[in-house]
């Protein structure tokens, strides 16, 4: 398997793993391939590094396929942690695609929903007994909030805040 980098007609990159260039290519030609981020089948083949296999990245794909490699600080964390966060350095190319997935998800929201700020909760109510018409809102609400709304049967999805790019 080679491992090609991918880019969209909207400038979006990602990596993709196929038999050979000539199997990319064919894909390709029948619409096979598609841009995980807006969909598009319009995509063309980056120039792609080489892929070499030398002691030090053996070492880091050794150390990448064994749970117990996560550094003491970057652990799993446990079912009551309130932080989510897990960095497992083995796998940074998902790890990119990942961000890169999240940012194009608070993007979209950020531009096509109302923000609505500390009243998240309130609103989602109001939308949810039909009090008020019906529309797309973010915003902020605690842990106890959104355990209530979600005992309430209101759907809602929790977004990370993701740090700006520097």
């Amino acid at each position: 398997m080679k491992n090609f980098s991918i880019k969209c007609e909207n400038t979006h990159e990602f990596e993709g793993w196929f038999d050979s260039l000539d199997s990319l290519r064919k894909q390709m030609a029948s619409g096979l391939v598609e841009c995980p981020y807006c969909g598009t089948k319009a995509v063309e083949k980056m120039l792609s590094a080489p892929q070499l296999s030398t002691p030090k990245t053996q070492a880091k794909h050794k150390l990448s396929d064994h749970p117990s490699s996560m550094s003491d600080s970057a652990q799993a964390p446990t079912p009551a942690d309130n932080n989510h966060a897990v960095m497992h350095t083995g796998d940074a190319p998902n790890m990119m695609a990942m961000r890169l997935m999240l940012k194009h998800i608070q993007q979209t929201v950020t531009s096509h929903f109302k923000d609505v700020g500390q009243d998240f909760a309130s609103e989602a109510r109001k939308i949810h007994s039909g009090e008020i018409e019906a529309e797309n809102i973010y915003g902020h609400c605690s842990e106890a909030e959104r355990a209530e709304l979600q005992e309430e049967g209101i759907d809602i999805f929790a977004l990370p805040d993701l740090p700006k790019d520097n």
